[in-house]
């Protein structure tokens, strides 16, 4: 079956939250950088990143269905944190360069 894109949105619910996180919130983060990567390693997200400034972060999972894609965001340390707004959208890349930004 052919994979479906499925865009994952975070928003801090405070203003400069990279700059003040607290010891517990930089353990989120910790745990959530580790479900990400495994993630990416098996192939289950296209790509992912985050603003600069700290105002949001995104995932592109890729999936079969919405309730695959809702079962890999709900097993987000980060989502189960609730320590930021989330949000999970049906998506379609419009383009994409095949480039090395690492």
């Amino acid at each position: 079956m052919e994979k479906k894109q499925f865009l994952a949105t975070a928003k801090p619910r405070t203003e400069n939250f990279l700059q003040n996180m607290s010891e517990e919130e930089k353990a989120v983060f910790d745990k959530h950088f580790v479900y990400v990567n495994q993630m990416f390693s098996e192939g289950k997200i296209l790509f992912s990143g985050a603003c600069l400034d700290g105002t949001m972060g995104i995932i592109c999972y890729l999936a079969e269905s919405y309730e695959d894609a809702l079962e890999m965001f709900k097993n987000d340390p980060l989502v189960q944190s609730d320590i930021g707004e989330t949000q999970l959208h049906p998506f379609k890349t419009g383009h994409l360069q095949n480039i090395d930004i690492s």
